[in-house]
């Protein structure tokens, strides 16, 4: 949903959850920031920020309460800590080659 993403979950269900059905593609978000980074890249711009690495919204396996489906992060939110999404190894692949 683009920069719609965060409001698709539901804070006043108890535990909150998304709003709809959703469907985790974590390759969508890698070819996007990979796509945006060739242009400014032909475009000559020196530098570029990518938003964000990782928001406090924690990744389940039950797609219902998936929280991080709503997140622009690279890297998901697990019980232990974070874990990358296809999102974190795209932008490593891209920038190790410069």
């Amino acid at each position: 949903m683009g920069p719609a993403g965060y409001g698709i979950i539901d804070w006043a269900a108890d535990p909150p959850a998304l709003s709809g059905t959703f469907t985790r593609n974590e390759q969508v978000q890698a070819d996007y920031l990979s796509q945006q980074l060739g242009v400014f890249a032909a475009e000559g711009v020196y530098g570029a920020y990518v938003f964000e690495f990782m928001a406090p919204k924690p990744h389940s396996l039950d797609p219902r309460y998936d929280l991080d489906m709503a997140s622009f992060g690279v890297v998901k939110v697990v019980d232990d800590g974070w874990e990358p999404k296809t999102a974190f190894d795209e932008l490593a692949r891209l920038y190790s080659a410069h």
